[in-house]
């Protein structure tokens, strides 16, 4: 076998271990046997020994040798077909996992998806479609009582009591009735636009992150 390809396989596997490693030990699936390891040098008693680490203490050939434990996390042993079932649990819970956390994009990516998704049947909400109604009618009714509020009784220099169309009032009361029936609109508006990413997302988070220079 030539030496490049004999490198490529061994790199391969290798990568295919450490990832089945990272699979087990995210899964718990790990076995925490204990080491001792043993000073290097020697001390006078166990309290100095303690000092630097090593609290624990054996007698060996009639001499103390000072050492500590250490719990040492191993990925616990699987057949392949077991691995197999424990990898599909894994890939289950990573998809559950995705579906929870949100996902970030940047403003660039959520334009591009906009361009590209298909157009979802959208259509409005009864609260929706009632808050528009009642912007609609509002105006209208609006636009009526401004045109009856606009005329002004007043009493002229004979004493007698005419009536005019005061226009100056009639604008500010059709700036009013305009202002509270586009807030009822805005929010049919905000609603619907709710809807439609609710509908075009599938019930995904999304989370905004910044645009790469």
């Amino acid at each position: 076998m030539h030496p490049a390809v004999q490198k490529l396989i061994e790199e391969q596997r290798a990568q295919k271990e450490q990832e089945r490693e990272e699979i087990l030990r995210s899964l718990g699936l790990v076995e925490k046997p204990e080491e001792r390891e043993y000073a290097n040098r020697p001390y006078r008693d166990l309290e100095i020994a303690k000092m630097h680490g090593y609290d624990q203490c054996e007698m060996i050939d009639g001499k103390p040798r000072y050492y500590r434990v250490k719990q040492a996390q191993v990925s616990i042993n699987l057949t392949d077909e077991e691995y197999a079932e424990v990898y599909k649990i894994y890939q289950e819970r990573k998809a559950k996992e995705g579906q929870r956390s949100p996902v970030q994009v940047t403003f660039k990516e959520l334009d591009a998806q906009g361009e590209t998704a298909p157009e979802s049947k959208f259509e409005p909400s009864f609260l929706s479609q009632a808050f528009h109604a009642f912007a609609w009618i509002f105006w209208f009714g609006g636009l009526i009582g401004a045109i009856i509020l606009s005329f002004v009784e007043t009493e002229n220099y004979y004493g007698r009591v005419e009536s005019y169309f005061n226009f100056t009032a009639f604008l500010e009361y059709c700036a009013i009735v305009f202002c509270a029936g586009l807030l009822w609109h805005a929010i049919a508006h905000a609603l619907d636009a709710l809807d439609i990413i609710a509908a075009n997302t599938g019930g995904r988070k999304f989370s905004l992150k910044k645009d790469a220079k």
